[in-house]
């Protein structure tokens, strides 16, 4: 009767620590997404705006104990979208902070109307930020 016990014992804890490990979170990485503000949501062609951008970095690996450092984004492209047209406007590196600010142009061969700012990094793309060309007649 002992031998059946323990056997039923040791039956119940491999189980139960199955079922914990099967239960336990994933450990997931929690690094904000890069994104982008813009100076202005409205601008002639031939305006210059200021774009900047923060949480650029090509990994994210906070898992484990203790923060880690994240390495800047190189060559990240700030780009004017209009319906299938893109156009690069500056080609910039993330500081030591992980951000940038820089002054772009808009083109003046940019249609009037709506338009999106973005950045892309690494085949990665920020959220589209509306902005407006207006005329400046």
């Amino acid at each position: 009767m002992k031998y059946r016990s323990t056997k039923t014992l040791t039956l119940c804890i491999i189980t139960m620590s199955i079922g914990m490990f099967i239960l336990m979170p994933i450990a997931e990485a929690n690094c904000p997404p890069a994104q982008i503000s813009i100076s202005a949501v409205k601008g002639e062609r031939g305006s210059m705006i200021t774009v900047t951008g923060r949480n650029f970095s090509p990994v994210c690996d906070d898992r484990g104990v203790g923060p880690r450092p994240r390495t800047p984004a190189r060559k990240i492209q700030v780009l004017l979208n209009q319906g299938k047209n893109s156009t690069l406007l500056a080609t910039v590196d993330a500081d030591s902070n992980l951000g940038f600010s820089v002054a772009v142009t808009i083109p003046v061969n940019a249609a009037l109307g709506k338009a999106t700012l973005a950045a892309k990094a690494y085949n990665e793309t920020t959220k589209p930020i509306v902005f407006e060309l207006i005329d400046g007649r």
